[in-house]
C-alpha cells in the first residue's frame, strides 16, 4: 500500500506513522516523491522516531545506524543520502527518544533548511543552464513559419514535442527550486514553532 504525505514537522510525521500501525499498517520505506509504503500486519502500537542527516559515505552511516542499534534503536529505513533517518525500539528499556536534549531534536529542521537550500541552489543553476539563449530558436524546421496552411500545422506538430523537450528541463528544475525554497520557510518555521512550543511546555 502506498500513500502520499509531505511532512515538514517531524513530530506529525511520527504521529502519521504511529497511527497507520494502529490501523495495521507498517511502514517500511518512503521516498523522495512523497510517497509512504505500507504493509499489512497485526495493528500494533509503536513509537516511531524520526532524525535527519545526510552522510558523506557508507562507513558513517554505519556507524551512526550501529549506535543506535546499541542503544535499543532499530533503524528501519533511510540511506545515507535520504536525510530522514526512521528508527523503532526493539528493546523495552529503550529511551522515550533517540535525543539526548531539546538542541539536538530541534537541530533536524536546521539540518532538513539546509539540505533544501543546497538543493535550491544546485537546481537553480541547472535551470540557468538549460535556459535557451535568447536569440536561439525552440523550433528547428527551416522555413517552419513561412509555411501555410496545412503543410505549416503538420511541420508545426512534428517539430513541438522536440520542442518542448528543449524547453521542459528548465522549468523542471526552475519549479524544483522554488518547491525547494518553500521547504526552506517552512522547516524555518516549524523550527521556531517546535521551540516555542517546547519553551511553552517547560515554562
Amino acid at each position: 500500500m502506498k500513500q502520499f504525505k509531505i511532512f515538514i514537522d517531524f513530530a506529525k510525521e511520527e504521529q502519521y506513522l504511529n497511527s497507520q500501525a494502529k490501523k495495521g499498517c507498517r511502514f517500511f520505506k518512503s521516498s523522495c516523491l512523497g510517497f509512504y509504503h505500507f504493509v499489512n500486519e497485526a495493528p500494533k502500537d509503536t513509537n516511531y522516531r524520526i532524525d535527519y542527516r545526510v552522510f558523506k559515505n557508507q562507513y558513517d552511516f554505519n556507524n551512526y545506524v550501529t549506535m543506535f542499534e546499541d542503544s535499543g534503536w532499530r533503524h528501519v529505513y533511510g540511506t545515507k543520502y535520504s536525510g530522514r533517518q526512521y528508527f523503532l525500539p526493539v528493546r523495552e528499556n529503550a529511551a522515550e527518544d533517540i535525543f539526548s536534549d531539546i538542541t539536538s531534536k530541534a537541530q533536524r529542521y536546521i539540518s532538513f533548511q539546509r539540505q533544501c537550500i543546497v538543493s535550491l541552489v544546485l537546481l537553480s543553476v541547472y535551470s540557468y543552464i538549460t535556459i535557451k539563449p535568447l536569440n536561439s530558436p525552440i523550433f528547428l524546421t527551416p522555413g517552419l513559419w513561412e509555411k501555410q496552411g496545412s503543410s505549416f500545422w503538420l511541420a508545426f506538430l512534428i517539430e513541438l514535442p522536440f520542442a518542448l523537450m528543449r524547453v521542459l528541463p528548465m522549468f523542471l528544475f526552475l519549479a524544483a527550486a522554488i518547491f525547494n525554497g518553500c521547504l526552506a520557510i517552512m522547516a524555518r518555521r516549524s523550527y521556531k514553532r517546535f521551540l516555542a512550543e517546547t519553551k511553552e511546555q517547560h515554562s
